[in-house]
C-alpha cells in the first residue's frame, strides 16, 4: 500500500491510466478482504486506502487529501481557539474575584469611617494635636520669658 499510495501522490504521466488500475484492484480486494486488510493498515495508508475507495479520479484524490489537511488544521485552530477562550474565562473570573474583594473592602471601610468610634477617636486627636500645639507654645514663650529676665537682670 506504501508503494501505491507514493506512486500515486507522485506526479505522472499517465495519472488517470494508473489511477484507474490501482482502483480497480483496491475495489477488487476491498470486495474479498476488506476487513483483514484493514487491520493491518497503518494510519496514512488508511487514509489513503478510504479516499482511493471514495474517489472517482486522480483530481478527487488530491481534493480529499486537502480536505483532510484542511480538516486537521480546523482542529487544530479549534483546540487553540478553546485554550484561549477558557483563559479569558478564568481571568474574567479572577478579575471578578478581585472586583469583589475590593468592594466588601471598601464597604467596611465606610463602615468603620462612618462608625462612632471612629469618630470619637478623630475628635481625640484632634484634641491631642491642639495639646501638643499649645505646649510647644508655651515652652517657646517660657524661653523667650527667661531671656527677657535674663537681658533685664544684667
Amino acid at each position: 500500500m506504501n508503494i501505491y499510495r507514493n506512486i500515486c501522490t507522485f506526479n505522472m504521466e499517465n495519472e488517470e491510466v494508473f489511477y484507474k488500475k490501482l482502483h480497480e484492484t483496491i475495489l477488487n480486494y476491498y470486495k474479498t478482504n476488506h476487513t483483514d486488510y484493514l487491520l493491518n493498515l497503518t494510519s496514512p495508508n488508511m487514509e489513503f486506502y478510504r479516499i482511493l475507495l471514495k474517489s472517482k479520479s486522480k483530481f478527487e484524490v488530491d481534493a480529499l487529501y486537502k480536505i483532510n489537511d484542511l480538516k486537521l488544521e480546523n482542529e487544530k485552530l479549534s483546540r487553540e481557539v478553546n485554550k484561549l477562550t477558557k483563559l479569558l474565562k478564568e481571568e474574567k473570573n479572577l478579575k471578578n474575584k478581585e472586583i469583589k474583594q475590593n468592594k466588601k473592602i471598601r464597604h467596611k471601610l465606610d463602615e468603620v469611617l462612618n462608625s462612632n468610634s471612629w469618630k470619637l477617636m478623630n475628635g481625640f486627636r484632634m484634641i491631642g494635636l491642639y495639646k501638643s500645639v499649645a505646649l510647644v507654645i508655651f515652652i517657646l514663650l517660657l524661653i523667650i520669658s527667661i531671656m527677657i529676665i535674663l537681658i533685664i537682670k544684667y
